[in-house]
C-alpha cells in the first residue's frame, strides 16, 4: 500500500487545480477575474502564492505569501510574508514579515518585521516594528519605530524610537521621543525626550528637552525639574521640586562647600547642592584619633534651607556611616546658621543630636559636644554649558 502524501501537498494541487489565482497568477485573464470577485465576501485562496489585484473582503491564505495591490478587509495568513498595497482592516499573519502600504488599522503578527506606511493598531513581532503614521501598540524583540502622530505603547527588549508624541515606551535598552512631549519612558539604559516628559525612569541616564516631572535614574537632565529628581547626578536649568542626588547642579544655585571642626575633635568636609528651599549633602568625617580601624565616616543626607538676605538658616538630617565598619552607622539631626561675609564665602556655626540621643531623651546631655563652627565656599557653574553638551539648549531659561 502506498504512503499517503502529507496534507500541505493535497492543499497544494488542489489550490492550484481549483483556483485560478493560485500559485503563478500574472497574466490578464487572472486580473480580469480578480476584478470581477473582488467585491465578493468571504473569498479565500489557496495555493503558494497569492496574488490580487483590486480590493479583497474576506481571508487570503497562502503557504509562501499573500499579496493584495488595493485594501484587505479580513484576514492574510501566509508562511512567510503578506503585502497589502492599500489599507489593511483586519489581521496579517505571517512567519517573516508583514507589509501595509497605507494604515494598518488592525493587527500584524510575525516573528521578523511589521510594517505600516500609515498609522497601525497592534504590531507584534519578533525582530521590528514600523508604522510610519503612529501606532497604537508595538511589542517587538528588539525595535519599535513609530513616526509623526501620537504613539499610545511600544515594548520592546531594545529601542523604542516614537517621532511623534508619546504615551508609553518601556524597552531594555533605551527610548527616544523626539516630539513635543511624552508620558512615561522606563528602560535599562537610557531615556531621551526631546520636549516635556511627565516620567522618565532609567538604570543610566534621562535626558529631557523640555520640562520634566519625574526622572529616576543614575544621572538626569532637563532645562526644568517640576517634581522629582532622583539619581548620583541631577542636571537642571530650573528645579522647583525635590532635588534627591548625590550632586545636583541646579541653575543660579551654588555648590555649597564646607570645612568644619566639632566639639569631639572631628573634622568635618562636605558639599551641599540643590535648589533654594532644598538640598542634599554628601561629605566626610574624620575622627579625632585616625587609624586603621577608625578612617572616618561618609556623610548623606538632606537639609531645608531658609535664605534670610546675606544669612541664612537650616535643618538637616544626616547619615553616617563608618568606612570600614558597615554595621556601624547613626543618624543626626543638626541646625546650621550661616553669614556670608562675601559673594564666595559664609562663616557657619551649627549643633547637632544624634537620632537615638534624640528618641530616647538624652538629647540635652550630648549638646554640649555636638557644636560645629567652620567656613562654607560657594561654587556657580555654568548649567547651560553643561546641558548643552548632553544634547539639551537652555538658552531659553
Amino acid at each position: 500500500m502506498k504512503r499517503s502524501r502529507p496534507l500541505s501537498t493535497v492543499l497544494l494541487i488542489l489550490g492550484i487545480m481549483t483556483h485560478p489565482l493560485s500559485g503563478q497568477n500574472d497574466d490578464e485573464q487572472s486580473e480580469r477575474s480578480s476584478k470581477r470577485r473582488g467585491f465578493l465576501p468571504d473569498t479565500r485562496f489557496f495555493g503558494i502564492s497569492n496574488r490580487y489585484y483590486d480590493d479583497l473582503t474576506g481571508l487570503q491564505l497562502g503557504l509562501a505569501s499573500n499579496m493584495v495591490q488595493g485594501d484587505l478587509t479580513g484576514l492574510q495568513l501566509a508562511g512567510l510574508a503578506n503585502v497589502t498595497g492599500g489599507r489593511m482592516g483586519g489581521l496579517q499573519a505571517a512567519g517573516l514579515a508583514n507589509v501595509a502600504g497605507q494604515s494598518a488599522l488592525g493587527g500584524q503578527v510575525s516573528l521578523l518585521a511589521n510594517v505600516a506606511g500609515g498609522a497601525a493598531g497592534v504590531q507584534l513581532t519578533g525582530l521590528a516594528n514600523v508604522a510610519a503614521g503612529g501606532a497604537l501598540l508595538q511589542a517587538a524583540g528588539l525595535t519599535n519605530v513609530a513616526a509623526e502622530a501620537f504613539t499610545w505603547g511600544q515594548f520592546s527588549g531594545l529601542v523604542n524610537v516614537a517621532a511623534g508624541g508619546s504615551a508609553v515606551q518601556l524597552s531594555g535598552l533605551a527610548n527616544i521621543s523626539a516630539s513635543e512631549s511624552s508620558l512615561f519612558q522606563v528602560t535599562g539604559l537610557a531615556n531621551v525626550a526631546q520636549g516635556d516628559v511627565v516620567v522618565q525612569a532609567a538604570g543610566l541616564v534621562n535626558v529631557a528637552g523640555g520640562s520634566a516631572w519625574s526622572q529616576l535614574g543614575i544621572i538626569n537632565v532637563t532645562p526644568e525639574a517640576r517634581l522629582l529628581q532622583i539619581g548620583v547626578l541631577n542636571v537642571a536649568a530650573k528645579n522647583s521640586g525635590l532635588p534627591l542626588g548625590v550632586i545636583n547642579f541646579i541653575g543660579d544655585n551654588p555648590l555649597r562647600f564646607s570645612i568644619m571642626v566639632d566639639g569631639y575633635g572631628q573634622a568635618t568636609t562636605a558639599v551641599r547642592s540643590g535648589n533654594r528651599h532644598i538640598y542634599s549633602v554628601a561629605g566626610f568625617q574624620g575622627d579625632k584619633d585616625v587609624s586603621l580601624d577608625r578612617l572616618g565616616s561618609m556623610l548623606l543626607g538632606l537639609g531645608l534651607n531658609l535664605p534670610l538676605n546675606r544669612a541664612y538658616l537650616a535643618v538637616e538630617y544626616l547619615h553616617n556611616q563608618r568606612v570600614n565598619a558597615l554595621n556601624q552607622r547613626a543618624a543626626a539631626v543638626g541646625l546650621r546658621a550661616g553669614f556670608r561675609v562675601a559673594m564666595d564665602m559664609a562663616l557657619v556655626a551649627g549643633t547637632s543630636v544624634r537620632w537615638d540621643d534624640l528618641t530616647t531623651g538624652d538629647a540635652a546631655g550630648n549638646l554640649s559636644n555636638g557644636w560645629s563652627i567652620g567656613l562654607e565656599w560657594f561654587r556657580y557653574f555654568d548649567v547651560g554649558d553643561t546641558s548643552r553638551d548632553l544634547g539639551i539648549d537652555f538658552d531659553d531659561f
